[in-house]
């Protein structure tokens, strides 16, 4: 992908950017290219945001379960030692 921009930009920086969009969008190439670059970036960004959901991996069918993995997930990360509870059901 970056290979692919770099040819792009490489392709672009050979028009005459200036003589093509005037000095609207900058009075030098590299500002010129420098706006049509974060214009290409925000449409990327909103055309992933736009097509991309979100699943959730975890269904949380009991709050307590969960709370109990996350807890148990936790002090194995840590290293913390759980004191003699009964474990709660739902």
């Amino acid at each position: 992908m970056v290979a692919i921009g770099s040819l792009i930009g490489y392709g672009a920086g050979s028009i005459d950017m200036v003589k093509v969009f005037g000095t609207t969008l900058g009075d030098t190439q590299f500002k010129q290219m420098t706006v049509v670059a974060a214009a290409a970036l925000l449409i990327a960004v909103g055309v992933t945001s736009y097509a991309v959901t979100e699943r959730v991996l975890i269904s949380p069918r009991c709050p307590t379960l969960l709370s109990q993995r996350c807890t148990q997930e936790l002090m194995d990360v840590t290293g913390i030692q759980k004191s003699n509870q009964a474990p709660s059901r739902c």
